[in-house]
């Protein structure tokens, strides 16, 4: 039986084996390494295929590579025995995981920004718990905005039901790098590699194309014809040479990064959420370590990160090498409005997508001009428990800076009840996504305005008013 290593505290846990699993057609699929969570049949635990099908959209992998270790990455922390019981409270229901009871350390604290993940796995029930913005453990609560649970077992899909963490929602674990997968390539010697397709966050996700397996949701951001399928494959040609890459650092940093291009060029990587200029790969957070009083792993394995970021590790790889994969998955279920929620907003201008399980929904776009700036806005809310949640994706033809005001009014009319300001710079090519929250009691429409901010001057690009609850 294969077994998962304890992410912390080096403890031998018991996986439950899968003894048939769903493969995808035309996959090649691999013995999951031990300590390698999810079934043999997950798509993460899949071969790219020897004579791969190259996909028509190119994904748009047009940016060096990059490496997150501290930001916009999960916490993973593993259940003890002798954890207490923990109860997990979510502000967007309804989803079956708001009151779960699961043992976690108390000392557990989430990412350190604004997504604040955190992962908890817990082998003796089979479950992988993904939180988005959680908060550290206060009065045996941990509360999130939303989350998702998991089977270790399964094929690295949240449950339909219970789906928030990342945007596709898969389960926040899949395709994580871990110390464990890097302490496995290494003893393999010069061949080795992570053993498994590693997570993709990526800043062209299409908001048309369908998911693919495992992912839930389309939750993309662009309409770009070649942005990636939430879900889809891409990987590193074959043909490239990873003994002559140009890899920078010390000895260890440099195997790091030649056992990560050819898990790229075996394995390759999936789609699994949005970001706002981010074009990489997650790794376990070191908070998950630190937070309850041990070392970092990190360090000693592969040295310092800067600035949070392994990215001069992962630059020698050749993004311009990077295929996408046409045929591999089938689609996933349909999008029930926003349910499912929670993204990542790695590196810099992007913020995450707002979680899942509102009561109602409302996707629009609209589009505004002045002076030769054009904006479009993509707008998706909902309400939850008393809260207007918005979530806007912004676009434009040039850089500017721009103010976002979010009113919202009682059913019955008259002043607004709540006013939300932001300001951005956007910049052209690239998506910012704003998530916008507040409390509005009766609350029965909203109005998103953007305005370009230029020398003390505001212009308007695009007002509209909307029905949210």
């Amino acid at each position: 039986m294969p077994t998962l290593t304890c992410l912390r505290r080096g403890v031998r846990l018991a996986s439950l084996a899968v003894a048939a699993s769903t493969c995808v057609t035309g996959a090649a699929v691999a013995a999951a390494p031990d300590g390698v969570p999810f079934a043999a049949g997950s798509p993460f635990n899949q071969l790219v295929p020897a004579n791969p099908q190259i996909a028509g959209n190119s994904g748009n992998i047009d940016r060096a590579l990059g490496l997150s270790n501290e930001f916009y990455t999960p916490a993973v922390y593993v259940s003890r025995p002798s954890d207490p019981l923990i109860t997990i409270r979510l502000s967007w229901t309804p989803n079956p995981l708001d009151g779960v009871k699961v043992r976690v350390d108390p000392r557990a604290v989430p990412s350190s920004e604004s997504d604040a993940h955190v992962t908890i796995v817990d082998t003796e029930r089979d479950l992988v718990i993904s939180l988005y913005q959680a908060k550290p453990v206060s009065g045996g609560v941990l509360q999130a905005t939303s989350g998702g649970m998991a089977s270790l077992s399964g094929n690295g899909a949240n449950r339909a039901d219970s789906s928030g963490g990342r945007e596709s929602g898969i389960s926040q674990l899949a395709g994580l790098i871990t110390p464990d997968d890097v302490r496995r390539a290494v003893a393999k010697g010069e061949d080795g590699d992570l053993g498994h397709a590693l997570a993709f966050v990526h800043h062209s996700v299409s908001n048309k194309l369908p998911a693919i397996a495992p992912a839930l949701w389309n939750k993309g951001t662009s309409s770009d014809p070649n942005a990636l399928a939430m879900g889809q494959r891409v990987f590193l040609d074959s043909a490239v040479n990873v003994s002559a890459l140009p890899c920078q650092g010390d000895a260890k940093q440099q195997r790091f990064c030649r056992i990560l291009a050819r898990t790229l060029q075996r394995y390759g990587a999936i789609a699994v959420t949005n970001s706002g200029n981010f074009n990489g790969f997650q790794m376990a957070n070191p908070i998950g370590w630190t937070a309850v009083g041990e070392a970092n792993p990190w360090t000693g394995l592969i040295g310092a990160s800067r600035s949070g970021y392994y990215n001069f590790i992962a630059a020698a790889i050749p993004y311009q090498r990077m295929r996408a994969l046409a045929g591999l998955g089938t689609p996933g279920p349909s999008q029930p409005g926003l349910s499912g929620g929670g993204g990542s907003g790695s590196g810099g201008s992007g913020g995450g997508g707002t979680g899942g399980g509102g009561s109602s929904a409302s996707p629009s776009t609209s589009t505004g001009s002045a002076g030769g700036v054009r904006i479009r806005v993509n707008r998706k809310s909902l309400v939850a428990r008393g809260r207007v949640y918005v979530r806007v994706a912004l676009t434009t033809n040039r850089a500017i800076r721009v103010r976002v005001r979010l009113r919202t009014f009682a059913a019955t009319g008259g002043r607004p009840v709540r006013t939300r300001l932001v300001t951005r710079v956007l910049r052209p090519r690239r998506t910012s996504i704003l998530k916008l929250r507040m409390s509005a009691a009766r609350v029965g429409t909203a109005e998103l305005g953007v305005w370009q901010m230029r020398s003390g001057n505001a212009t308007k690009l695009s007002v509209k008013r909307f029905k949210v609850g």
